[in-house]
């Protein structure tokens, strides 16, 4: 099959489902446990198909993340699920993804991904008006492997490698540079605190 599809909202397919009131050793266990359920997940669905899929979307909205230009190419047989290739854009880079999911909660998950070029400015939420990320990009590559039947098991069980860097960042709001020369000559706290109002007033 070849599907295109022009925007999938994530957010307006979650709903909350009907819960009954927890026992105690519901509760312990869910604490125990937080935030990864312990909820049995299922792949046997797996099993029942073979399918060779190619699919295009134009956006995908969540409340986090917005991805742009996707294009999913996956095979499954033998109740696997193999993501043979993931591109996407996402905070204005390149994401690019494989992996592969077994019905056999035996065989591992393996995933692969990552992000090049994204920028910070589109990244980093602005905490204040004054204080912003105004340049710099950010890579990011992730292999890792797990295997469970849960959330929590997943997570237990995760292992691999994970790369993060940031070059050419830039920040407006406040001067370093003037802060630590200032920190030289400074030997009172009032001092320090009138040298610091200046600086995270101005700068970059």
């Amino acid at each position: 099959t070849d599907l295109k599809i022009t925007t999938v909202n994530l957010d307006a397919l979650s709903t909350e489902p009907i819960k009954s009131s927890p026992t105690t050793s519901q509760v312990q266990d869910d604490r125990s446990s937080a935030p990864w359920s312990q909820n049995k997940i299922d792949l046997s669905f797996l099993n029942k198909f073979d399918a060779d899929m190619t699919i295009i979307i134009q956006k995908i909205i969540t409340s986090n993340l917005n991805f742009d230009n996707t294009k999913i190419s996956a095979i499954v047989t033998n109740g696997i699920l193999n993501i043979k290739s993931l591109n996407s854009k996402l905070y204005g880079g390149v994401l690019e993804a494989s992996g592969q999911i077994s019905s056999q909660t035996t065989q591992p998950i393996n995933f692969k991904a990552s992000l090049k070029g994204a920028e910070l400015k589109n990244l980093v939420q602005q905490q204040s008006n004054k204080i912003k990320v105004t340049q710099g990009t950010i890579n990011f590559a992730v292999d890792v492997k797990t295997k469970g039947t849960s959330q929590i098991q997943y997570v237990n069980n995760l292992f691999g490698s994970a790369e993060l860097s940031a070059v050419n960042g830039k920040v407006s709001g406040f001067d370093l540079q003037k802060i630590l020369d200032g920190l030289k000559n400074l030997n009172n706290l009032d001092g320090i605190l009138r040298m610091l109002d200046v600086s995270f007033s101005e700068g970059e």
